[in-house]
């Protein structure tokens, strides 16, 4: 019995494997079928179908051939092959290598069964075998592109990106065209860093594929990278016309205009990624980030809320939501966060300076100085955490320690500005001048617009009789950043710059600043008036009778009355300036101010029959200035300085603060008048009827000083500007005697000379009296 298969089997079958070939996998699977129909054991038909059931994914139908055709040719390698293959779709990666290994037993030297059985252990992430296999298999076949790319892969799987570069220019010079394998070799670039070589791979892959949204997206985070923001962020725009559902990108670029200072931008891209992704934790921190810059902190809050819903136990969602309790003087709840944050991980340095700055905003001065020295531990050489710990011992009037911490802070990094500011703030309470002047000036050069640190220099410059320069910059930076001299009128007439005739014209004089710098400057008036010009003047209502009898005011105002019109403007502080006023040139050492002689009569009636020294006391302020401690003390303190007998003391001030009632109460020799002055020129009608006036730096002293009443000025070691230093007289007021702490800051000394000073006078006193008996 004949059992080779007739003819025309031979042909058909032939024609099936050429139809196989060209794709026509339908056609030749029918024809396949015939064959077996007729001849059940044709090999090549059994090989087919198992190939065409690959291709088409029907993996078991396909290992069921491919088994038979295993039967029919037992030593043949190409069914082991493909079986290999089939296994590997299979997920059975063991038995496909087993399959592999029989193949190259039975012919050695097949590229495509090294590349296949790479491509197993590659899935496996045996990543040296795989690679070994991918080698074995270009070293056979160096144009097999697929390998070239394949080893490129598991290269970069071992990390080995220069390794890797080299493959994927190997697989372009095959296939120079594609796509994705320039923009894999883009990302291999950027991991060594060579961000030049990667935006070039990019501009390549774009050019291939020009609505390849990833190498968009990948283009522009390398920009972003350079700090090229703005074209960063016209990549994203392409990457999101192309694929607008791209979250990333959406993210990506969000971050982006938050450098750029776009917050609001920011947080509508980062809402657009939470309408795709509502679970995006990192969108809701970052929308936190944004929404706090923009200072809208109630959003900023509920931001975080989520984002710790979603990931509770992430220390740095309670350190930035801190940050906004911060913002908002909730300093009580920054300190809970921070706390969370700590005990969430105890060794983030950020959570201990952040906390230590809510603590010094409690007022809990110690426990942040101790968060400070903790993060200190954490992580030496934190230049933040020694600025801050610098504002804490600024604050605890520790200043040689606060000026060493900054020092650190400049030192760990020099390009801190407000570390070189607050370094000169701390020197020039030092009254190391020069050495503060300088750190201003390093600020300056950081930061050319640091409006605090050219202010602080006027005040160092003014401070240290360097008048000249310290009124241009008085002048000119007064009115910048944080309106230290207030805001700027917006008055149509322009400011007189010193410069321009004032003869037959009007000038509008206005306030700036506290009632006493009114009293300072107002001596200027009589200047205006010398050179020709109708002076009008505003005032505070206090101020408004005392200033009706100065000299040279044409028209006197008050602040509600409507702003006349006028030919020049300018407020009562730059009036030195344009007069360019130097320390010997201070106009009007006489008396400028003068009371009203009838509330003199009147006062003198009220107070009596002076039958002993008669001197008004004022050792506090009521105001809200920030550094008010330096010129206030308690009364207990300061009535060291009062004798018990010999004098009549009449206390000045208005109102006496509720922690001095009862010792002023142990005083009878003190008389209280406060509720009876309504107004400054109330206050000189009393004055005027006094020996004296001692007074810590408020505005009395002023008023005392400019009616040439004798005056006692009490001083903080580094006082206001106006007061120089080293001096016990006043170039403002010539009846001013001037005490000055020494530099351990302590009012003890100063009240104990101003004890003896007064026992003095009553000494000398009676000593005129008793040779007037004579």
């Amino acid at each position: 019995m004949n059992t080779n298969p007739p003819a025309d089997i031979a042909i058909q079958t032939q024609r099936a494997l050429d139809l196989h070939r060209k794709g026509n996998f339908l056609i030749a699977q029918q024809l396949y079928a015939k064959i077996l129909e007729v001849d059940p054991k044709n090999f090549d038909a059994v090989h087919g179908s198992g190939l065409i059931a690959l291709q088409l994914k029907n993996f078991t139908v396909a290992l069921g051939y491919i088994n038979q055709a295993i039967v029919e040719r037992p030593d043949y390698f190409r069914p082991y092959s493909n079986r290999g293959l089939i296994l590997k779709e299979l997920k059975n990666y063991d038995l496909a290598i087993e399959s592999f290994n029989y193949a190259m037993h039975l012919r050695p030297g097949q590229a495509d069964v090294y590349f296949n059985r790479g491509i197993v252990f590659h899935e496996l992430g045996r990543l040296q075998e795989a690679l070994a296999d991918y080698d074995a298999a270009i070293k056979l076949n160096g144009d097999l592109g697929v390998a070239h790319l394949n080893r490129a892969e598991a290269l970069v799987g071992l990390e080995r990106f220069d390794d890797a570069v080299l493959a994927y220019q190997s697989f372009l010079r095959i296939n120079p065209n594609h796509a994705d394998s320039t923009y894999r070799l883009a990302l291999a670039l950027k991991e060594l860093k060579d961000l030049t070589g990667a935006l070039a791979s990019l501009d390549r892959a774009i050019q291939i594929r020009e609505n390849f949204a990833e190498a968009h997206f990948l283009k522009g985070s390398i920009l972003e990278e350079l700090n090229n923001i703005i074209s960063a962020i016209e990549c994203y725009n392409r990457a999101l016309i192309i694929e607008p559902e791209y979250t990333e990108c959406y993210f990506r670029r969000a971050l982006a205009l938050y450098e750029l200072g776009e917050f609001d931008r920011a947080v509508h891209d980062y809402n657009s990624v939470l309408q795709r992704s509502p679970d995006h934790v990192d969108s809701y921190i970052h929308r936190g980030l944004a929404l706090y810059e923009s200072k809208n902190y109630e959003s900023a809050l509920q931001s975080y809320d989520v984002a710790l819903s979603l990931r509770s136990n992430d220390p740095q969602i309670y350190i930035n939501r801190g940050v906004v309790f911060e913002a908002m003087d909730n300093h009580a709840a920054a300190v809970a966060d921070y706390e969370r944050a700590i005990f969430l991980d105890p060794g983030l340095p950020e959570a201990f300076i952040n906390r230590g700055v809510a603590r010094r905003g409690l007022g809990h001065l110690e426990a942040a100085l101790s968060d400070h020295d903790h993060a200190l531990i954490l992580r030496p050489g934190d230049a933040v955490a020694y600025y801050n710990r610098g504002l804490v011992l600024h604050q605890l009037r520790l200043l040689p320690a606060a000026a060493d911490s900054y020092k650190q802070a400049i030192h760990f990094n020099p390009g801190m500005a407000k570390a070189h500011n607050n370094h000169g703030l701390v020197l020039a309470e030092l009254q190391q001048l020069d050495a503060a002047i300088a750190n201003y000036d390093n600020a300056i050069a950081l930061n050319s617009h640091f409006y605090d640190a050219h202010w602080n220099k006027a005040l160092a410059l003014l401070l240290s009789g360097h008048w000249g320069l310290g009124w241009v910059l008085y002048e000119r930076w007064g009115w910048s950043g944080q309106h230290k001299r207030g805001r700027q009128r917006e008055l149509s007439a322009p400011l007189w710059s010193g410069t321009g005739s004032l003869r037959n014209k009007s000038i509008f004089l206005y306030p700036e600043q506290g009632l006493g710098d009114s009293i300072q400057f107002c001596r200027y008036v009589s200047n205006l008036s010398s050179l020709g010009a109708r002076v009008i003047l505003q005032t505070p209502k206090p101020l408004h009778d005392i200033f009706s009898r100065l000299e040279g005011v044409a028209a006197l105002i008050s602040a509600q009355d409507p702003v006349p019109a006028s030919d020049f403007q300018l407020p009562l502080p730059s009036l030195p300036a344009v007069f360019k006023t130097e320390v010997d040139s201070v106009p009007l050492s006489r008396p400028y101010l003068k009371p009203d002689n009838t509330k003199v009569a009147k006062w003198g009636v009220r107070l009596g029959q002076k039958t002993k020294l008669r001197i008004g006391v004022v050792w506090s302020s009521t105001s809200n200035y920030k550094n008010d401690a330096q010129r206030s003390m308690e009364f207990a303190q300061f009535q060291l300085a009062l004798p018990m007998e010999g004098f009549e003391f009449i206390c000045l001030q208005r109102e006496i603060k509720p922690a001095d009632k009862d010792a002023v109460a142990q005083r009878p020799d003190i008389r209280i008048v406060g509720a009876d002055l309504h107004d400054f020129d109330e206050t000189a009608a009393v004055i005027q009827n006094l020996d004296l006036v001692i007074s810590t730096c408020t505005s009395v002293p002023h008023l005392s000083g400019a009616m040439g009443i004798p005056t006692w000025l009490l001083l903080a070691h580094t006082p206001d500007w106006r007061w120089l230093l080293h001096r016990e007289d006043s170039p403002w007021y010539g009846s001013i005697k001037l005490y000055r702490q020494a530099a351990n800051w302590d009012w003890g000394p100063v009240l104990a000379r101003v004890r003896e000073d007064l026992l003095g006078l009553l000494d000398s006193t009676a000593t005129c009296r008793a040779n007037v008996a004579k």
